[in-house]
């Protein structure tokens, strides 16, 4: 399926979601805003000179595993989901972009 179906599916309709790709889109979206936001904090701590190797690495660590915790309960539910409406409810729940590359 592409990701362009993905995107367009509304909650209450019949066709086919992938479970499994609607995780890894939502995973991917997810992954992009972490690295976002981490890239905002090493700037900001950097431009205060209060940024060095064993901060930049806590901080990536902290990130991760904030987003893996987050993630982790609707991933599976999302992956092991088999109706269409609950993919398409998951979808909006994430963000409609949630499987529209950025």
């Amino acid at each position: 399926m592409t990701d362009a179906a993905l995107g367009s599916r509304t909650a209450g309709e019949s066709d086919e979601l992938d479970g499994v790709a609607v995780a890894d889109r939502i995973a991917e979206r997810a992954a992009a805003h972490r690295e976002r936001e981490l890239q905002r904090a090493f700037d900001r701590l950097a431009a205060r000179d209060a940024l060095d190797d064993e901060r930049r690495r806590v901080l990536a660590s902290l990130a991760d595993a904030l987003t893996e915790g987050v993630l982790a309960g609707p991933r599976d539910a999302i992956e092991r989901a088999d109706d269409p409406d609950t993919l398409a409810v998951a979808l909006d729940v994430f963000g409609r972009d949630a499987c529209d590359p950025e």
